[in-house]
């Protein structure tokens, strides 16, 4: 879905594997980072000191994009004050019977402080002013702290204008 909606951009997709198996012959057309098992956050840093555009957008494996305007509007807002953006995820329940979806409404983030960023969209000079992701968190909850310095330390907006699903793989 990434390349799907994103024609006219010139794009650098660098793929971290961080899993036990996996072909990855199916990546042979991006470059791909091995990072230690399960450990998000240190994939997430090594695939930013390693991408060479101003702009970087983290995705998790489970994320489909579904805004083929999403660069552009990222772009745009990111010249301005806001200093990440993000979308207004759909997380997906999953039982044997049933896909529930459970909608994070922009309200949640000033409600609650924090907020799942995936997918997040950052200029990579303000990701490494704030410090990138913080590596001690091994599975999960990178983002949520991630979104916590920008909003609480920084004091910075993050907007929500991506539209897209996020399938709550962990």
């Amino acid at each position: 879905s990434i390349i799907k909606n994103s024609h006219n951009f010139p794009i650098e997709i660098i793929v971290v594997y961080n899993g036990l198996e996996c072909n990855l012959n199916i990546f042979d057309k991006f470059q791909v980072i091995h990072s230690d098992l399960c450990w998000v956050s240190k994939g997430y840093n090594s695939a930013a000191n390693h991408a060479k555009g101003e702009y970087i957008a983290f995705f998790h494996d489970d994320c489909i994009l579904d805004d083929k305007k999403w660069i552009k509007k990222s772009i745009d807002n990111l010249k301005k004050e806001t200093i990440a953006i993000s979308s207004e995820t759909f997380f997906y329940n999953y039982s044997a019977s049933e896909c529930t979806p459970v909608t994070i409404k922009k309200s949640n983030f000033t409600k609650y402080g924090a907020a799942r960023f995936t997918p997040l969209v950052i200029k990579k000079a303000d990701f490494k002013e704030i410090g990138k992701f913080d590596e001690f968190y091994h599975i999960g909850m990178e983002d949520e702290d991630f979104s916590t310095k920008i909003l609480f330390e920084r004091k910075k907006k993050i907007k929500v204008i991506i539209k897209g699903a996020h399938f709550s793989g962990m």
